[in-house]
């Protein structure tokens, strides 16, 4: 469901939250995110705990690993599917959501979404001061890189994702993201 009614980020803030979600778009759509499909979930769960297990086997990083937390910045509000806050809880706002965007930004491709626009909500993740932000593909096994500086780069296989600014010593590829995928 995608309106176009002009909507306020104000307005929008007051609508009960809906399943699945909603989210405010920075040009004033509202757009309903789509129930994930299995693959998706698996991986943002199997996402998730790497990132978890990252911050056990690291104790000298503090950070926070979250899903489909309601992050409200720039005039929008979105629902990356899995964000990492290097040091302190975000700020949130009185409705629990984030008032700044994560330090590191997942979003994963569903089969119906169309890859500009989120390849274009990774780049507005960037604008509103993400590190970095990770598009990944379960149908391709792609993990597409966005950096600061207008850096973009597609991976596969075992080459390691460029994170050591946000994740020092983390050793992440899109083999080793998208095997949960193939497991029986």
């Amino acid at each position: 469901m995608t309106t176009t009614q002009p909507f306020t980020l104000a307005d929008f803030l007051t609508i009960p939250e809906q399943q699945p979600a909603l989210e405010f778009n920075p040009d004033g759509s509202i757009q309903q995110k789509m129930a994930p499909s299995f693959p998706h979930a698996e991986l943002q769960a199997h996402l998730a705990y790497l990132l978890r297990r990252y911050l056990e086997d690291h104790s000298d990083q503090v950070g926070h690993v979250v899903s489909e937390l309601r992050t409200t910045v720039g005039g929008a509000s979105r629902l990356p599917d899995v964000g990492y806050y290097s040091g302190g809880r975000p700020r949130l706002g009185r409705a629990q959501d984030a008032l700044r965007v994560a330090d590191l930004v997942v979003e994963i491709l569903s089969p119906s979404d169309d890859r500009e626009q989120a390849r274009d909500k990774c780049r507005w993740y960037l604008a509103q001061g993400a590190s970095a932000a990770l598009l990944l593909d379960p149908q391709t096994e792609i993990a597409e890189y966005f950096g600061s500086g207008d850096v973009w780069d597609a991976y596969l296989g075992t080459h390691n994702l460029p994170l050591d600014d946000i994740l020092p010593g983390l050793e992440l590829n899109a083999a080793g993201l998208f095997a949960i995928l193939h497991r029986p």
